[in-house]
């Protein structure tokens, strides 16, 4: 494990690899280290173009789609976050995280219950195990979720 950088050395990171890839725009590796700081600054706007110059270069790299995605949802941009994730699938389809990130964002910023689900069964189908952040079972957490919507069609008994 790399050793965290002060403030004072992550901006000066930022600003010789903002100068590198000014001076050589076609050097890959320095936008995705470039966009990976961006990323962990919750710099989103500049993480986006950080990791679409990336993405012109090297455009099969599922990570980095996954990536944008993260730097997307965090721009408050949830349907391009859906299809950078859509695009980490389709590269690597057993890639758990885009899926489980998808389903988040359909979840909780597009209020997309449907989705939302549709996309963890799509998951569960590459890991039948898969767990929430929590330690929660995915497949409960779905099961509760098609009862409570199940429940909320019912007519409501006088």
């Amino acid at each position: 494990q790399r050793p965290s950088l002060t403030p004072e050395q992550k901006r000066s990171k930022i600003s010789d690899l903002e100068k590198k890839v000014a001076s050589n725009p076609d050097d890959g590796k320095a936008w995705n280290e470039l966009g990976h700081l961006y990323l962990n600054e919750r710099q989103p706007k500049q993480g986006i173009q950080a990791f679409k110059k990336f993405l012109e270069l090297n455009p099969n790299d599922s990570h980095a789609w996954n990536d944008l995605g993260i730097m997307y949802r965090q721009n408050k941009q949830p349907a391009e976050a859906v299809a950078a994730f859509d695009k980490a699938i389709e590269i690597e389809p057993r890639s758990e995280e885009p899926r489980y990130r998808k389903a988040t964002v359909l979840m909780q910023d597009l209020k997309d219950p449907e989705g939302a689900i549709k996309a963890w069964e799509e998951l569960l189908k590459v890991n039948p195990s898969a767990m929430l952040g929590n330690g929660q079972s995915l497949t409960g957490m779905i099961e509760r979720m098609k009862k409570l919507k199940k429940e909320s069609k019912e007519p409501k008994s006088p």
